[in-house]
């Protein structure tokens, strides 16, 4: 979740540079390793609305593929993100109104 910006086409500029960066801070992760940064570099690539409605996890769930959790929960993320503190005020204030 917390570089799943770091490549979005909204930021144009600088977008080279910014991946370099990602890529270099997974390197310096060992426990995140190669598998690791391919798969984060996967969920980025699947991230925005665009690919959702390009089909993205639900084209690869219809193909066999597995879902990925973690793709789930950084797309849940990305829009908690979206929506701001207000936002998810009012969810909370509507949810209690509701009884929920």
């Amino acid at each position: 979740a917390l570089l799943h910006d770091v490549a979005d086409h909204k930021y144009p500029e600088g977008r080279e540079e910014r991946q370099a960066a990602a890529e270099a801070f997974l390197r310096g992760r060992p426990e995140v390793g190669e598998a690791g940064s391919r798969r984060v570099f996967a969920i980025i690539d699947s991230m925005g609305f665009k690919e959702e409605l390009r089909g993205g996890a639900a084209a690869a769930a219809a193909a066999g593929a597995p879902p990925d959790p973690c793709l789930a929960v950084v797309q849940d993320a990305d829009r908690l993100d979206a929506m701001g503190a207000i936002g998810i005020a009012r969810c909370f204030t509507f949810g209690g109104a509701r009884g929920r």
